[in-house]
C-alpha cells in the first residue's frame, strides 16, 4: 500500500512540475523546446550540493527522491522498489519501514552530493540501494 502512494505522489509531482516549469515562465513554442534540461531539473528540487548548501535549500535532500527524469526512470525504480520492499516491510514493519525509506533516500542523497559536488541528481535510487 505505501509503495502505491508513493508511486502515486511520484507521477502527480512529474506532472505537476513539468506544467510548473512552462506555466511560470512565459516560452515560445521555440524556446520551450530548447529549454535546457539542467535548468529545469534545478528548478524542480534536484539534489545539488550548492543550492544546498549556498542557499539553504534543505529540502532538496528529500523532493529529490520524488522526482524522476523520464517515465522509464520511475518506471525502473518502481519495479525495483516492488521487488524488494515487500520482503522489507513484511520483515521490519510499516512505520519503520517508512522510516528506512526517507533516511535512505536522504542519505543516498547526501553522499550524492559529498562525491558529486557540481551534478544535480534525482530519483529514488538512494532508497533502493539503502
Amino acid at each position: 500500500v505505501f509503495l502505491i502512494i508513493i508511486f502515486i505522489a511520484s507521477l502527480i509531482i512529474y506532472k505537476y512540475n513539468l506544467r510548473k516549469i512552462t506555466k511560470i515562465i512565459e516560452f515560445s513554442d521555440d524556446q520551450k523546446k530548447s529549454l535546457s534540461w539542467s535548468c529545469s531539473l534545478y528548478f524542480i528540487g534536484s539534489n545539488y550540493t550548492p543550492a544546498i548548501i549556498i542557499n539553504k535549500q534543505i529540502h532538496r535532500l528529500l523532493s529529490a527522491i520524488f522526482l524522476h527524469g523520464s517515465y522509464s526512470h520511475l518506471g525502473g525504480n518502481i519495479l525495483s522498489m516492488l521487488f524488494t520492499s515487500f520482503f522489507v516491510e513484511d520483515f521490519i514493519g510499516l512505520m519503520r519501514f517508512m522510516i528506512f525509506f526517507f533516511l535512505s533516500g536522504i542519505y543516498g542523497n547526501l553522499l550524492a552530493g559529498i562525491f558529486e559536488k557540481e551534478t544535480q541528481s534525482l530519483g529514488a535510487s538512494g532508497v533502493i540501494f539503502g
